[in-house]
């Protein structure tokens, strides 16, 4: 299923290349799942693995296909029985029905391993691989740097999946610096050096 999608991704991105002289940013506007799957199973068993697996997909074609998205959708009012409250769609990623702790900020969400999961943000340079793996929380990131860039690269890097402890972080050149008040890693690129560089980013054992 995912190198479906990834297929289907990379044909968005190798088309965005082909407009105008130097080809065209391209952005999926939305991407997600129905939560209702198989008739709703998962608000009667509390069981998501599906619906995590399917959205984890979903994401990691995204991610290996290196496309810009935004995930559909988050609507507050959202509840089992009349899901989204519009046109008999399911897709918010918040469910006040799946909210059993309102001191939790996690609570309510659904299909926490796979909607929140670290990405960079911002690259120095050009990105050429990107993976996140839900079952170890190994997170990957490869670009190119771009020596007229001075400013460092940004890796979301969430409290959800590295809340424990500090998380191993490791890069093939460069320095960096671990923020976790604000979630994020910054990598700073060998000045006036367009190099490959890895990033990598996995929980303390």
């Amino acid at each position: 299923m995912i190198s479906e999608f990834r297929r289907q991704m990379l044909e968005l991105t190798d088309c965005s290349s082909t407009i105008g002289r130097g080809g065209s940013p391209a952005i999926l506007g939305e991407v997600g799942i129905p939560f209702d799957m198989d008739k709703g199973e998962a608000f009667r068993t509390g069981d998501f693995s599906t619906e995590i697996y399917a959205m984890d997909a979903s994401l990691q074609a995204v991610e290996s296909s290196l496309l810009s998205a935004t995930i559909w959708n988050y609507s507050p009012d959202n509840c089992n029985e009349r899901g989204d409250d519009w046109n008999g769609e399911d897709l918010s990623v918040f469910s006040s029905d799946q909210r059993s702790n309102i001191s939790d900020i996690f609570s309510g969400i659904r299909a926490p391993p796979a909607v929140i999961r670290p990405y960079a943000m911002r690259t120095a340079g050009t990105p050429t691989a990107m993976k996140f793996d839900i079952c170890t929380g190994i997170f990957k990131f490869t670009f190119r740097s771009d020596p007229a860039v001075k400013a460092p690269t940004l890796i979301f890097v969430p409290y959800y999946h590295y809340h424990q402890s500090p998380p191993c972080i490791s890069v093939t050149a460069g320095s960096f610096q671990y923020k976790p008040e604000v979630q994020l890693v910054e990598v700073m690129h060998p000045e006036g050096q367009e190099i490959s560089i890895t990033v990598q980013i996995a929980p303390k054992r």
